[in-house]
């Protein structure tokens, strides 16, 4: 009985628009490599999964701000979310609107972690 069946095989037919999804987060992700000096080829498939994933997680984050932000000022109308709540959830993030959960978005210089690695490696292992 085909009514009986629970798997939905209209969600293929979404497809294209979740790979034009994924495209557009790689993009985003590739760019801040780039703007950190690194390429595609610097990061594990592993730690790629993990950009992503940290990249959707402040978007997400940024519009439950502003949406709060939204509802705080009382505004009802459609769209009651405006661009300037999220410039203000951005501003108003504790790391400073350029990272995620306290950690900046720009990565050190390859002289602060060398300075780094020197400080920690001068303690004698046990």
């Amino acid at each position: 009985d085909a009514t009986s069946n629970p798997i939905d095989t209209t969600a293929t037919t979404t497809e294209p628009n979740n790979v034009s999804f994924l495209i557009d987060d790689v993009s985003i992700i590739e760019n801040s490599l780039r703007s950190n000096g690194l390429t595609r080829n610097d990061a594990t498939p592993k730690a790629y999964a993990c950009f992503l994933e940290q990249a959707r997680r402040y978007a997400l984050e940024l519009l439950a701000d502003a949406q709060d932000y939204a509802t705080h000022a009382r505004r009802n109308t459609i769209p009651a979310l405006l661009p300037a709540d999220l410039l203000l959830a951005v501003d108003l993030r504790e790391d400073g609107g350029g990272g995620v959960q306290g950690v900046p978005s720009m990565l050190p210089t390859p002289e602060d972690i060398a300075d780094l690695a020197s400080e920690v490696n001068r303690a004698p292992l046990p």
